[in-house]
């Protein structure tokens, strides 16, 4: 498994997923933490904060590196406590008044082989979650 990739139909036009996507209010709400920072432009910061089960905070931090509106939206993507970056894409590919979402988190060789399999199950997971809220959340807004 090189990649974490997926290929999600979402029946809204590619101006309301991308708005979904960079804009952080929208971000926020079908993310589901309310204190995720995303400042979408080139250079700008994104940020996660994780409360651990014994209530100290760790983030998850990255740099907005790609902005082609309406097309392609990219970050780099690293947890506190791993070694390396790795690299988040979204790709808004329309068809007709729907939106083809592919998603890309790729560069795990920046991490350790000894933990990266690991890392990248949980992660994948999770991107299986979120991309999920992602898709609920554009197709149940107004159109």
């Amino acid at each position: 498994m090189e990649n974490i990739e997926f290929m999600v139909d979402i029946d809204a036009p590619k101006e309301k997923v991308w708005q979904c996507i960079v804009n952080q209010e929208k971000l926020r709400e079908w993310w589901g933490e309310k204190k995720l920072r995303m400042d979408a432009r080139m250079g700008g910061e994104v940020e996660e904060p994780h409360v651990q089960r014994d209530g100290s905070v760790t983030f998850t931090r990255g740099e907005v590196i790609t902005v082609v509106p309406n097309h392609r939206f990219s970050f780099t993507w690293q947890d506190d406590d791993w070694e390396g970056e790795t690299l988040v894409t979204f790709y808004l590919l329309p068809q007709d008044q729907k939106t083809k979402l592919y998603f890309l988190h790729s560069e795990w060789n920046s991490l350790p082989a000894s933990k990266r399999e690991k890392i990248k199950s949980v992660v994948r997971e999770i991107w299986k979650e979120k991309l999920a809220s992602l898709k609920f959340f554009a197709e149940s807004r107004e159109k």
